[in-house]
Protein backbone atom coordinates (compact mmCIF):
# COMPACT_ATOMS: atom_id res chain seq x y z
CA UNK A 1 0.00 0.00 0.00
CA UNK A 2 2.35 2.36 0.56
CA UNK A 3 4.47 1.45 -2.44
CA UNK A 4 1.00 2.51 -4.67
CA UNK A 5 0.72 5.58 -2.62
CA UNK A 6 4.36 6.76 -3.10
CA UNK A 7 4.07 6.21 -7.27
CA UNK A 8 0.48 7.94 -7.36
CA UNK A 9 2.21 10.63 -5.46
CA UNK A 10 5.23 10.30 -7.79
CA UNK A 11 3.18 11.26 -10.57
CA UNK A 12 1.66 14.01 -9.06
CA UNK A 13 4.42 15.31 -7.30
CA UNK A 14 3.62 15.25 -4.10
CA UNK A 15 6.42 16.19 -2.14
CA UNK A 16 5.63 12.98 0.68
CA UNK A 17 6.61 10.35 -2.19
CA UNK A 18 9.45 9.60 -1.41
CA UNK A 19 8.86 9.54 2.49
CA UNK A 20 5.92 7.11 1.89
CA UNK A 21 8.43 4.97 -0.59
CA UNK A 22 11.35 5.08 2.07
CA UNK A 23 8.58 3.55 4.31
CA UNK A 24 7.94 0.96 2.17
CA UNK A 25 11.56 -0.19 1.81
CA UNK A 26 11.90 -0.20 5.51
CA UNK A 27 8.75 -2.67 5.74
CA UNK A 28 10.42 -5.00 3.73
CA UNK A 29 12.77 -8.08 5.20
CA UNK A 30 15.19 -7.81 2.23
CA UNK A 31 14.42 -4.79 0.10
CA UNK A 32 16.24 -6.42 -3.23
CA UNK A 33 13.69 -8.74 -3.47
CA UNK A 34 11.40 -6.25 -4.25
CA UNK A 35 13.01 -4.30 -7.15
CA UNK A 36 10.06 -2.03 -8.52
CA UNK A 37 9.73 -0.66 -4.97
CA UNK A 38 13.78 -0.17 -5.29
CA UNK A 39 13.16 1.52 -8.38
CA UNK A 40 10.53 4.19 -7.54
CA UNK A 41 12.17 4.95 -4.19
CA UNK A 42 15.53 6.18 -6.42
CA UNK A 43 13.28 7.96 -8.75
CA UNK A 44 11.49 9.90 -5.87
CA UNK A 45 14.89 10.36 -4.60
CA UNK A 46 16.12 11.87 -7.37
CA UNK A 47 13.24 14.16 -8.17
CA UNK A 48 14.25 15.34 -4.80
CA UNK A 49 17.29 15.77 -5.48
CA UNK A 50 18.49 13.37 -2.74
CA UNK A 51 20.11 10.84 -4.16
CA UNK A 52 23.02 9.55 -1.65
CA UNK A 53 25.83 6.69 -1.59
CA UNK A 54 23.32 4.06 0.40
CA UNK A 55 20.41 5.24 -2.45
CA UNK A 56 23.00 3.67 -4.99
CA UNK A 57 24.32 0.45 -2.65
CA UNK A 58 20.87 -0.03 -2.78
CA UNK A 59 19.97 -0.08 -6.35
CA UNK A 60 23.49 -1.82 -6.84
CA UNK A 61 23.07 -5.29 -4.45
CA UNK A 62 19.08 -5.45 -6.21
CA UNK A 63 21.06 -5.60 -9.73
CA UNK A 64 23.47 -8.17 -8.62
CA UNK A 65 20.50 -10.27 -7.24
CA UNK A 66 18.59 -9.57 -10.37
CA UNK A 67 21.51 -10.56 -13.00
CA UNK A 68 20.74 -14.01 -13.20
CA UNK A 69 16.82 -13.84 -12.16
CA UNK A 70 15.63 -10.98 -14.81
CA UNK A 71 18.12 -9.41 -17.03
CA UNK A 72 16.33 -6.73 -18.55
CA UNK A 73 15.47 -5.76 -15.13
CA UNK A 74 19.06 -5.58 -14.09
CA UNK A 75 19.58 -3.82 -17.03
CA UNK A 76 17.05 -1.06 -16.07
CA UNK A 77 18.74 -0.78 -12.66
CA UNK A 78 21.78 -0.71 -14.15
CA UNK A 79 20.78 2.38 -16.26
CA UNK A 80 18.82 3.88 -13.26
CA UNK A 81 22.02 4.11 -11.10
CA UNK A 82 24.35 5.93 -14.00
CA UNK A 83 21.09 8.45 -14.59
CA UNK A 84 20.97 8.67 -10.65
CA UNK A 85 24.49 9.66 -10.18
CA UNK A 86 25.20 12.07 -13.04
CA UNK A 87 24.63 14.99 -11.87
CA UNK A 88 26.18 14.74 -8.66
CA UNK A 89 30.45 14.90 -8.36
CA UNK A 90 30.71 12.98 -5.18
CA UNK A 91 28.01 10.30 -6.58
CA UNK A 92 29.84 9.49 -10.27
CA UNK A 93 32.88 7.72 -9.63
CA UNK A 94 30.93 5.43 -7.36
CA UNK A 95 28.71 4.28 -10.68
CA UNK A 96 32.46 3.98 -12.35
CA UNK A 97 32.06 -0.16 -12.42
CA UNK A 98 28.67 0.38 -14.51
CA UNK A 99 30.53 3.01 -16.84
CA UNK A 100 33.74 -0.03 -18.02
CA UNK A 101 31.51 -1.36 -20.71
CA UNK A 102 29.24 0.19 -22.88
CA UNK A 103 26.32 -1.91 -24.21
CA UNK A 104 26.54 -3.59 -26.77
CA UNK A 105 24.41 -5.11 -29.83
CA UNK A 106 22.42 -7.48 -27.19
CA UNK A 107 21.20 -5.16 -24.90
CA UNK A 108 17.86 -4.32 -26.74
CA UNK A 109 14.39 -5.30 -26.72
CA UNK A 110 12.82 -4.91 -23.29
CA UNK A 111 11.74 -1.31 -21.02
CA UNK A 112 15.29 -2.26 -18.89
CA UNK A 113 17.17 -2.29 -21.81
CA UNK A 114 15.41 0.84 -22.82
CA UNK A 115 16.62 2.37 -19.52
CA UNK A 116 20.53 1.44 -20.08
CA UNK A 117 20.98 2.13 -23.21
CA UNK A 118 18.95 6.11 -22.16
CA UNK A 119 21.97 5.80 -19.47
CA UNK A 120 24.36 5.56 -22.37
CA UNK A 121 23.14 7.88 -24.66
CA UNK A 122 23.38 10.54 -21.54
CA UNK A 123 26.56 9.23 -21.19
CA UNK A 124 28.29 9.71 -24.90
CA UNK A 125 26.61 13.39 -25.18
CA UNK A 126 28.65 14.60 -22.03
CA UNK A 127 31.55 12.66 -22.97
CA UNK A 128 31.08 14.52 -26.84
CA UNK A 129 33.50 11.70 -28.32
CA UNK A 130 31.01 9.93 -30.63
CA UNK A 131 28.04 11.91 -31.54
CA UNK A 132 27.28 8.95 -33.96
CA UNK A 133 27.59 6.14 -30.41
CA UNK A 134 25.14 8.55 -28.71
CA UNK A 135 22.40 8.55 -31.68
CA UNK A 136 22.41 4.89 -31.73
CA UNK A 137 21.62 4.67 -28.42
CA UNK A 138 19.06 7.26 -28.27
CA UNK A 139 17.42 5.67 -31.01
CA UNK A 140 17.51 1.97 -29.83
CA UNK A 141 16.56 3.84 -26.22
CA UNK A 142 13.34 4.92 -28.14
CA UNK A 143 12.25 1.70 -29.45
CA UNK A 144 11.94 0.67 -25.85
CA UNK A 145 11.03 2.80 -23.34
CA UNK A 146 8.65 5.14 -24.33
CA UNK A 147 4.88 3.20 -24.34
CA UNK A 148 6.33 1.74 -21.04
CA UNK A 149 4.71 4.54 -18.31
CA UNK A 150 7.48 3.19 -15.33
CA UNK A 151 10.45 4.12 -17.77
CA UNK A 152 8.94 7.18 -19.47
CA UNK A 153 10.06 9.35 -17.07
CA UNK A 154 13.41 8.74 -18.03
CA UNK A 155 12.77 9.50 -21.51
CA UNK A 156 14.50 12.54 -21.58
CA UNK A 157 18.02 11.47 -21.26
CA UNK A 158 18.29 10.23 -24.84
CA UNK A 159 15.31 12.52 -26.23
CA UNK A 160 18.06 15.61 -25.29
CA UNK A 161 20.68 13.24 -26.32
CA UNK A 162 19.08 13.31 -29.85
CA UNK A 163 18.47 17.30 -29.52
CA UNK A 164 22.14 18.05 -29.07
CA UNK A 165 23.40 15.67 -31.80
CA UNK A 166 21.36 17.61 -33.92
CA UNK A 167 18.49 14.47 -34.66
CA UNK A 168 15.67 17.52 -34.17
CA UNK A 169 13.28 15.91 -35.86
CA UNK A 170 13.83 13.01 -34.36
CA UNK A 171 13.40 14.28 -30.78
CA UNK A 172 10.72 16.10 -31.60
CA UNK A 173 8.87 12.89 -32.93
CA UNK A 174 9.47 11.52 -29.21
CA UNK A 175 8.45 14.18 -27.07
CA UNK A 176 5.18 13.91 -29.25
CA UNK A 177 4.55 10.42 -28.42
CA UNK A 178 5.63 11.02 -24.38
CA UNK A 179 3.63 13.83 -23.96
CA UNK A 180 0.56 12.21 -25.72
CA UNK A 181 1.05 9.44 -23.93
CA UNK A 182 1.54 11.46 -20.12
CA UNK A 183 -1.08 13.28 -20.76
CA UNK A 184 -3.66 9.85 -21.43
CA UNK A 185 -2.61 8.75 -18.22
CA UNK A 186 -2.21 11.33 -16.02
CA UNK A 187 1.39 11.39 -15.40
CA UNK A 188 1.81 15.38 -14.20
CA UNK A 189 5.15 14.74 -13.35
CA UNK A 190 6.44 12.96 -16.33
CA UNK A 191 4.55 15.74 -18.55
CA UNK A 192 6.02 18.31 -16.30
CA UNK A 193 9.63 16.99 -17.33
CA UNK A 194 8.98 16.52 -20.86
CA UNK A 195 7.63 20.25 -21.36
CA UNK A 196 10.73 21.12 -19.12
CA UNK A 197 13.16 19.59 -21.61
CA UNK A 198 11.59 19.79 -24.72
CA UNK A 199 11.18 23.83 -24.30
CA UNK A 200 14.72 24.52 -23.20
CA UNK A 201 16.90 21.69 -25.33
CA UNK A 202 14.57 21.25 -28.48
CA UNK A 203 12.23 24.13 -29.32
CA UNK A 204 14.86 26.87 -28.16
CA UNK A 205 18.10 25.18 -29.84
CA UNK A 206 16.09 25.50 -33.06
CA UNK A 207 15.42 29.09 -32.48
CA UNK A 208 11.45 28.80 -31.34
CA UNK A 209 11.37 30.69 -28.69
CA UNK A 210 7.70 31.26 -28.80
CA UNK A 211 7.24 27.39 -28.63
CA UNK A 212 9.73 27.23 -25.83
CA UNK A 213 7.91 29.92 -23.52
CA UNK A 214 4.78 28.33 -24.51
CA UNK A 215 6.17 25.00 -22.98
CA UNK A 216 7.76 26.50 -19.76
CA UNK A 217 5.62 29.06 -18.97
CA UNK A 218 2.98 26.84 -17.45
CA UNK A 219 5.36 24.55 -16.03
CA UNK A 220 5.28 26.53 -12.41
CA UNK A 221 1.52 25.98 -11.88
CA UNK A 222 1.87 21.97 -12.36
CA UNK A 223 2.69 19.98 -9.54
CA UNK A 224 6.30 19.77 -9.15
CA UNK A 225 7.21 22.52 -6.97
CA UNK A 226 8.31 19.84 -4.78
CA UNK A 227 10.22 18.46 -7.23
CA UNK A 228 13.61 19.84 -6.21
CA UNK A 229 15.91 18.66 -8.27
CA UNK A 230 13.88 20.14 -11.40
CA UNK A 231 13.41 23.48 -10.20
CA UNK A 232 16.96 25.19 -10.95
CA UNK A 233 16.22 23.93 -14.59
CA UNK A 234 13.55 25.15 -14.99
CA UNK A 235 14.31 28.83 -13.32
CA UNK A 236 17.26 28.55 -15.95
CA UNK A 237 15.89 27.82 -18.85
CA UNK A 238 13.00 29.73 -18.22
CA UNK A 239 15.53 32.90 -17.51
CA UNK A 240 17.27 32.19 -20.74
CA UNK A 241 14.44 32.47 -23.12
CA UNK A 242 12.97 35.31 -21.40
CA UNK A 243 16.82 37.08 -21.87
CA UNK A 244 16.31 36.09 -25.31
CA UNK A 245 12.63 37.87 -25.69
CA UNK A 246 14.10 41.07 -24.59
CA UNK A 247 12.70 40.50 -20.55
CA UNK A 248 16.00 40.90 -18.15
CA UNK A 249 14.47 41.99 -15.28
CA UNK A 250 12.09 38.77 -14.98
CA UNK A 251 15.50 36.68 -16.27
CA UNK A 252 17.72 38.83 -13.15
CA UNK A 253 14.69 37.63 -10.73
CA UNK A 254 14.58 33.70 -11.61
CA UNK A 255 18.30 33.83 -11.00
CA UNK A 256 18.85 35.76 -8.75
CA UNK A 257 18.70 32.91 -5.50
CA UNK A 258 19.37 29.27 -6.17
CA UNK A 259 16.49 26.95 -5.17
CA UNK A 260 17.76 25.10 -2.26
CA UNK A 261 18.91 21.46 -3.68
CA UNK A 262 21.80 19.19 -2.57
CA UNK A 263 23.28 17.76 -5.78
CA UNK A 264 25.06 20.33 -7.02
CA UNK A 265 25.52 19.00 -10.48
CA UNK A 266 21.71 20.37 -11.37
CA UNK A 267 22.88 24.15 -11.42
CA UNK A 268 24.80 23.51 -14.24
CA UNK A 269 22.96 25.51 -16.40
CA UNK A 270 21.81 27.67 -13.46
CA UNK A 271 25.09 29.46 -13.14
CA UNK A 272 25.51 29.48 -16.80
CA UNK A 273 22.56 31.52 -17.50
CA UNK A 274 23.13 33.79 -13.77
CA UNK A 275 26.34 34.45 -16.00
CA UNK A 276 24.27 35.52 -19.08
CA UNK A 277 22.16 37.92 -17.28
CA UNK A 278 25.34 39.33 -15.81
CA UNK A 279 27.08 40.20 -18.97
CA UNK A 280 23.45 41.09 -20.37
CA UNK A 281 23.25 43.80 -17.67
CA UNK A 282 26.65 45.19 -18.00
CA UNK A 283 28.82 43.00 -15.25
CA UNK A 284 31.28 41.35 -17.42
CA UNK A 285 33.28 40.61 -13.83
CA UNK A 286 30.47 38.58 -12.45
CA UNK A 287 29.52 36.63 -15.51
CA UNK A 288 33.40 35.72 -15.41
CA UNK A 289 32.73 34.20 -12.06
CA UNK A 290 29.59 31.81 -13.21
CA UNK A 291 31.11 31.10 -16.18
CA UNK A 292 34.39 29.90 -14.15
CA UNK A 293 32.08 28.05 -11.81
CA UNK A 294 30.06 26.22 -14.34
CA UNK A 295 33.24 25.03 -15.33
CA UNK A 296 34.36 23.50 -12.76
CA UNK A 297 31.28 21.82 -11.76
CA UNK A 298 31.19 20.56 -15.41
CA UNK A 299 35.00 19.30 -14.93
CA UNK A 300 33.73 17.82 -11.69
CA UNK A 301 31.06 16.15 -13.45
CA UNK A 302 33.61 14.63 -17.01
CA UNK A 303 31.20 16.62 -19.21
CA UNK A 304 33.70 17.51 -21.70
CA UNK A 305 30.71 18.53 -24.74
CA UNK A 306 30.18 22.37 -25.34
CA UNK A 307 26.53 20.79 -26.26
CA UNK A 308 25.34 20.71 -22.77
CA UNK A 309 26.78 23.94 -21.65
CA UNK A 310 29.54 26.51 -23.83
CA UNK A 311 30.58 27.77 -21.31
CA UNK A 312 34.29 28.53 -22.54
CA UNK A 313 32.73 30.60 -25.42
CA UNK A 314 30.65 32.56 -22.90
CA UNK A 315 33.76 33.03 -20.77
CA UNK A 316 35.62 33.50 -23.35
CA UNK A 317 33.65 36.86 -24.43
CA UNK A 318 33.37 38.10 -20.93
CA UNK A 319 37.42 37.94 -21.09
CA UNK A 320 37.54 39.83 -24.20
CA UNK A 321 35.35 42.33 -23.05
CA UNK A 322 37.44 43.02 -19.98
CA UNK A 323 40.44 43.12 -22.34
CA UNK A 324 42.28 39.89 -21.67
CA UNK A 325 42.31 38.41 -25.11
CA UNK A 326 45.05 35.52 -24.54
CA UNK A 327 42.57 33.91 -22.30
CA UNK A 328 40.26 34.45 -24.51
CA UNK A 329 41.91 33.35 -27.20
CA UNK A 330 42.77 29.50 -25.47
CA UNK A 331 39.41 29.27 -24.49
CA UNK A 332 37.35 29.77 -27.79
CA UNK A 333 39.98 27.97 -29.49
CA UNK A 334 39.31 25.06 -27.08
CA UNK A 335 35.59 24.68 -27.02
CA UNK A 336 36.35 24.91 -31.16
CA UNK A 337 38.69 21.93 -30.94
CA UNK A 338 35.66 20.26 -28.44
CA UNK A 339 32.46 21.15 -31.01
CA UNK A 340 34.57 19.71 -33.73
CA UNK A 341 35.40 16.73 -31.91
CA UNK A 342 31.35 16.13 -31.33
CA UNK A 343 30.48 17.52 -34.80
CA UNK A 344 26.66 19.60 -34.32
CA UNK A 345 26.49 22.38 -36.89
CA UNK A 346 25.04 24.51 -33.83
CA UNK A 347 27.84 23.74 -31.54
CA UNK A 348 30.71 24.57 -34.47
CA UNK A 349 28.36 27.47 -35.26
CA UNK A 350 28.68 28.59 -31.77
CA UNK A 351 32.45 28.04 -31.17
CA UNK A 352 33.39 30.05 -34.49
CA UNK A 353 31.44 32.69 -33.53
CA UNK A 354 32.60 33.14 -30.49
CA UNK A 355 36.12 32.69 -31.60
CA UNK A 356 35.46 35.42 -34.48
CA UNK A 357 34.60 38.06 -32.40
CA UNK A 358 37.74 37.31 -29.97
CA UNK A 359 39.77 37.20 -32.47
CA UNK A 360 38.19 40.61 -34.17
CA UNK A 361 39.87 41.89 -37.64
CA UNK A 362 39.95 40.05 -40.87
CA UNK A 363 41.13 36.40 -39.13
CA UNK A 364 37.91 37.04 -36.56
CA UNK A 365 35.93 37.93 -40.46
CA UNK A 366 36.61 34.61 -42.05
CA UNK A 367 35.88 32.95 -38.43
CA UNK A 368 32.24 34.54 -38.63
CA UNK A 369 31.72 33.72 -42.18
CA UNK A 370 32.44 30.31 -41.49
CA UNK A 371 29.77 30.35 -38.62
CA UNK A 372 27.10 31.88 -40.93
CA UNK A 373 28.11 29.49 -43.66
CA UNK A 374 27.86 26.07 -41.03
CA UNK A 375 24.82 27.16 -39.38
CA UNK A 376 22.96 28.41 -42.89
CA UNK A 377 21.67 24.59 -42.90
CA UNK A 378 21.58 23.79 -39.95
CA UNK A 379 18.52 23.77 -37.53
CA UNK A 380 19.88 26.06 -35.32
CA UNK A 381 18.02 29.30 -36.36
CA UNK A 382 18.50 31.61 -33.41
CA UNK A 383 22.11 31.05 -33.52
CA UNK A 384 22.47 31.56 -37.39
CA UNK A 385 20.76 35.01 -36.77
CA UNK A 386 23.25 35.86 -33.90
CA UNK A 387 26.55 35.12 -36.45
CA UNK A 388 24.80 37.45 -39.28
CA UNK A 389 23.96 39.84 -37.21
CA UNK A 390 27.63 39.57 -35.50
CA UNK A 391 29.06 39.38 -39.09
CA UNK A 392 27.20 42.28 -40.20
CA UNK A 393 28.64 44.44 -36.77
CA UNK A 394 31.99 43.46 -37.99
CA UNK A 395 31.73 44.28 -41.78
CA UNK A 396 30.23 47.82 -40.20
CA UNK A 397 32.96 48.44 -38.20
CA UNK A 398 35.14 47.51 -40.78
CA UNK A 399 33.11 50.26 -43.25
CA UNK A 400 31.82 47.50 -45.62
CA UNK A 401 28.70 49.35 -45.32
CA UNK A 402 26.72 47.84 -48.06
CA UNK A 403 27.73 44.07 -46.77
CA UNK A 404 26.33 44.41 -43.54
CA UNK A 405 23.73 46.26 -43.62
CA UNK A 406 21.68 42.99 -45.92
CA UNK A 407 23.32 40.74 -43.51
CA UNK A 408 21.88 42.67 -40.87
CA UNK A 409 18.57 42.66 -42.48
CA UNK A 410 18.51 38.77 -42.89
CA UNK A 411 19.78 38.53 -39.17
CA UNK A 412 16.61 40.85 -38.22
CA UNK A 413 14.55 38.78 -40.00
CA UNK A 414 15.60 35.55 -38.58
CA UNK A 415 15.79 37.26 -35.20
CA UNK A 416 12.35 37.87 -35.54
CA UNK A 417 11.06 34.34 -36.92
CA UNK A 418 12.91 32.89 -33.61
CA UNK A 419 10.80 35.63 -31.48
CA UNK A 420 14.11 37.22 -30.17
CA UNK A 421 13.27 40.25 -29.15
CA UNK A 422 16.60 41.19 -27.85
CA UNK A 423 18.55 40.23 -30.65
CA UNK A 424 16.49 42.30 -33.22
CA UNK A 425 16.60 45.46 -30.98
CA UNK A 426 20.82 45.02 -30.94
CA UNK A 427 20.62 44.29 -34.75
CA UNK A 428 18.72 47.49 -35.71
CA UNK A 429 20.81 49.36 -33.82
CA UNK A 430 23.75 48.48 -35.73
CA UNK A 431 21.47 48.54 -39.16
CA UNK A 432 21.23 52.39 -38.05
CA UNK A 433 24.87 52.55 -37.25
CA UNK A 434 25.37 52.11 -40.98
CA UNK A 435 23.26 54.75 -42.03
CA UNK A 436 19.90 52.73 -42.61
CA UNK A 437 16.63 52.99 -41.45
CA UNK A 438 15.94 50.38 -38.33
CA UNK A 439 13.26 47.51 -39.49
CA UNK A 440 9.91 48.02 -38.03
CA UNK A 441 8.15 44.68 -38.16
CA UNK A 442 4.32 44.45 -36.75
CA UNK A 443 3.48 41.69 -34.64
CA UNK A 444 0.20 40.11 -36.38
CA UNK A 445 -1.27 36.60 -36.51
CA UNK A 446 0.30 33.62 -34.94
CA UNK A 447 3.11 36.01 -34.05
CA UNK A 448 1.17 38.25 -31.75
CA UNK A 449 -0.02 35.11 -29.86
CA UNK A 450 1.08 34.88 -26.59
CA UNK A 451 2.90 31.53 -25.24
CA UNK A 452 -0.54 30.46 -23.14
CA UNK A 453 -2.64 31.25 -26.26
CA UNK A 454 -0.54 29.19 -28.56
CA UNK A 455 -0.73 26.59 -25.88
CA UNK A 456 -4.38 26.74 -25.86
CA UNK A 457 -5.10 27.60 -29.80
CA UNK A 458 -2.89 24.36 -30.67
CA UNK A 459 -4.90 22.23 -27.92
CA UNK A 460 -8.35 24.08 -29.18
CA UNK A 461 -7.18 22.69 -32.28
CA UNK A 462 -6.41 18.79 -31.53
CA UNK A 463 -10.32 18.47 -30.42
CA UNK A 464 -9.44 18.87 -26.71
CA UNK A 465 -12.69 20.39 -24.96
CA UNK A 466 -12.49 23.61 -22.91
CA UNK A 467 -11.96 21.18 -19.44
CA UNK A 468 -9.87 19.18 -20.65
CA UNK A 469 -7.86 21.78 -21.65
CA UNK A 470 -7.92 23.44 -18.57
CA UNK A 471 -7.22 20.29 -16.48
CA UNK A 472 -4.08 19.75 -18.45
CA UNK A 473 -3.17 23.49 -17.83
CA UNK A 474 -3.61 23.35 -14.70
CA UNK A 475 -6.12 26.67 -15.33
CA UNK A 476 -9.67 27.47 -15.04
CA UNK A 477 -12.28 26.82 -17.54
CA UNK A 478 -13.09 30.30 -18.13
CA UNK A 479 -9.20 31.01 -18.57
CA UNK A 480 -8.84 28.81 -21.08
CA UNK A 481 -12.34 30.52 -22.87
CA UNK A 482 -11.08 33.69 -22.59
CA UNK A 483 -7.40 33.04 -23.84
CA UNK A 484 -9.61 31.81 -27.29
CA UNK A 485 -11.41 34.69 -27.56
CA UNK A 486 -8.25 36.35 -27.82
CA UNK A 487 -6.82 33.92 -30.28
CA UNK A 488 -9.62 34.09 -32.53
CA UNK A 489 -9.44 37.68 -32.75
CA UNK A 490 -5.60 37.81 -33.71
CA UNK A 491 -5.73 35.00 -36.11
CA UNK A 492 -9.10 36.65 -37.61
CA UNK A 493 -11.11 33.37 -37.74
CA UNK A 494 -14.45 32.60 -36.14
CA UNK A 495 -14.83 29.45 -34.68
CA UNK A 496 -13.10 26.27 -33.40
CA UNK A 497 -13.32 24.72 -36.55
CA UNK A 498 -11.01 27.09 -38.38
CA UNK A 499 -8.22 27.08 -35.87
CA UNK A 500 -6.03 24.09 -37.39
CA UNK A 501 -5.43 25.53 -40.93
CA UNK A 502 -5.02 28.67 -39.07
CA UNK A 503 -2.27 27.71 -37.09
CA UNK A 504 -0.59 25.48 -40.10
CA UNK A 505 -0.46 28.83 -41.65
CA UNK A 506 3.35 30.58 -42.68
CA UNK A 507 3.94 33.23 -39.60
Amino acid sequence: MLYELGVAELQSGAAESARHLREAVDELEDATSSPEIVLAYSQAMEVAGQISPSTLDLLRRTSVRMREVDVDLHWRIEGQMIIAAHFDPELYPLVADQLATPPDDSVRGGSGAGVLLAAWASEETRRGASRARAVDYATRAMQSTLHDPSTRFLAANFLYALAFAGEVEEAARGYEVAIALAQTQGDVLTLAILYLFRGALLRAQVGDLRGAEEDLQPIERMAFQDAAALQPYWRGYLAEILLERGDLAEAQRLVEQPPAVAQQGHFLNFFRVRGLVAFQAGSPEQALTEFRAVGDLARSLRIENPAFAPWRSEAALALHRLGQPQEARELAQEELELSRRWGAARNIGISLRALGLVEGGRTGEKLLREAVDVLTHSPARLEHARALVDLGAALRRANSRSEARQLLRQGIELAHQCGATALVTRANEELAATGAHARTILLSGLDALTASERRVAQMAAEDLSNKEIAQTLFVTVKTVEQHLGRVYRKLDIGSRRELAAALAAPA
